[in-house]
């Protein structure tokens, strides 16, 4: 290899800085999903990245159940639990069957989800890190974040997107109460604005006002990823009705509850994974 790389227009780098670290591990990466040489260059050098447009997967292809579902729990465990993101498939499959704050409940298989994550990557909504020299491949979504983003959404946009990948249809209370973990919303006048944000983006939109339903007195908003909505589809199933069953503070407080509990169970798994390193 030669001692060192010239830039036109740029000082000579030295070898020293192209030693294997994290960040020449992420560009050879980069090349390899197809990043140009002229960004190579760039982030060798310092120039500032000027980023190619990337193929925009927009809402010209619309996911299925399982695929959502996917990409639901890729972006909640990026934003919930950093430290265990990107994530392998198995953590990822144990992800999208969880039985709190997933509507509906799944019990989907492993060949399931790489499935889903191999079409999630032709639609550049995911992409793969790893796997090279025995390492395990983990997964990430490219909703934000990543040199070859399909999309630049805010941290705010990508908690409210989750909730409605992961629980279906909601309201602004029920989408504040149910981001707790990902982001924090002061009140729901904060929520309002990231809906219409998303609904008004003009690489969007990304979701639609339901009408109101009899009896309710906030309105639902959907996501379009999977296409246009229609709300007789898009009501949460039901089990039966008891006493407050339809109070909406009641739901709200419930669903804080579940997303405590979620939280300590993957602090105790957590917990339990470095005990076993130790032993």
């Amino acid at each position: 290899m030669p001692r060192s790389w010239r830039v036109i227009g740029r000082p000579a780098v030295s070898q020293a800085r192209l030693r294997p670290s994290a960040c020449t591990e992420r560009v050879a990466w980069e090349l390899t999903r197809g990043t140009c040489a002229r960004q190579l260059a760039a982030i060798v050098s310092g120039m500032p990245l000027k980023r190619e447009p990337a193929e925009r997967a927009g809402l010209n292809t619309e996911l299925d159940s399982i695929e959502v579902r996917v990409l639901g729990s890729l972006v909640e465990k990026d934003l919930a639990t950093p430290d265990y993101y990107p994530m392998t498939v198995s953590a990822l499959t144990n992800a999208c069957n969880q039985k709190s704050n997933r509507d509906p409940v799944m019990s989907l298989s492993e060949h399931q989800v790489l499935d889903a994550l191999s079409s999630l990557s032709q639609k550049h909504l995911s992409w793969e890190k790893g796997g090279a020299g025995g390492r395990v491949p983990r997964y990430a979504h490219k909703l934000a974040g990543t040199l070859t983003r399909t999309y630049d959404f805010s941290r705010r946009q990508l908690a409210v997107l989750a909730v409605l990948f992961l629980r279906g249809p909601q309201t602004p209370g029920e989408l504040r109460s149910r981001t707790t973990r990902m982001c924090e919303f002061q009140d729901l006048d904060e929520v309002e604005d990231v809906l219409k944000e998303l609904s008004e983006r003009p690489d969007g939109p990304y979701l639609t006002e339901l009408p109101r339903e009899p009896g309710r007195r906030e309105t639902r908003y959907a996501h379009l990823f999977s296409g246009d909505v229609e709300p007789a589809s898009q009501l949460p199933q039901t089990t039966g009705a008891g006493p407050g069953a339809s109070d909406p503070d009641l739901k709200a407080r419930v669903s804080v509850l579940e997303g405590q509990v979620a939280h300590l169970a993957e602090e105790l798994a957590a917990l339990r994974r470095r005990v076993d390193t130790i032993s």
